[in-house]
Formats: structure tokens, sequence, C-alpha cells
């Protein structure tokens, strides 16, 4: 009978630290709104993005990218624990569609800002001013 508490014991143990690893996962590696453009170029395979925190803590690690209506969102990701630069990358390569008209970052909730806009000589260029735009 003690051999089966101990066993019920240890099976809760376990079921407890992996469901605080996942909560730990998904929110030390979630979607940041803290990112800002640190350069670009455009190549022949699409445009590079080069990004960072604005905060001091955390590195970004991947990027996820969604065109809706000439507009690419993207939203970037950080790594796994509190400012950890294990798999950090900051240059993302961005292949868009030749009619896009603005690349849009995350910056909020439901929100992003324009960080890049294709000017009217079909060239990309940081805007003077920027508004948030709610999905």
């Amino acid at each position: 009978m003690e051999r089966k508490a101990n066993t019920i014991k240890l099976i809760s143990i376990a079921v407890l630290c992996a469901t605080m690893l996942l909560v730990a996962l998904g929110l030390f590696g979630g979607g940041r709104s803290d990112v800002m453009l640190l350069g670009y170029a455009e190549t022949e395979e699409g445009i590079l993005i080069k990004a960072g925190v604005s905060g001091s803590a955390g590195y970004l690690r991947s990027m996820k990218a969604k065109e809706i209506d000439g507009d690419v969102m993207l939203e970037f990701y950080s790594t796994f624990g509190i400012n950890n630069p294990r798999g950090a990358r900051n240059e993302f390569m961005l292949k868009i569609n030749p009619e896009c008209k603005r690349i849009l970052f995350r910056s909020g909730k439901d929100s992003f800002r324009a960080v890049l806009i294709k000017n009217s000589d079909g060239y990309w260029v940081k805007p003077k001013e920027t508004t948030d735009i709610f999905e």
C-alpha cells in the first residue's frame, strides 16, 4: 500500500514539473511587441531585416510573417528563458510579394506599426511618422 502511495506521489510530481515547464516555455518564449528595426537591405532573395529588442532583457529567435491586403505583418519570438542568448538571431530574410506596400512589426496585443513603406519609386524607406494599426 505504501509503495502505491509513493508511486502516485512521484507521478504527481512529474506531472506538476512538466506542467510548470510548459507554462514557463509559453511565458518566456512568446511573441514580443518591443522589437525595433535596426537595419534592412534589399537583396535578390528578398529583404534582409535586422531587428533587436528595445528593452535590456531578451533576444530574438524567430520571426513569423503574415501578408494581408498589401501589408506584411511580422511577429518576433523570444529565445527560451530570460536573457538566454542560446539560439538568438537578429537577421531575418523576408520574401515578399512585389505588390506589398508596408512592412509592419507587432507593437501590442492587437496592433502593429509600420517600420518600412514602399515609396512612389518602388524603394523601401522608413516612414517619417508611425502610428499603430489595429487588427
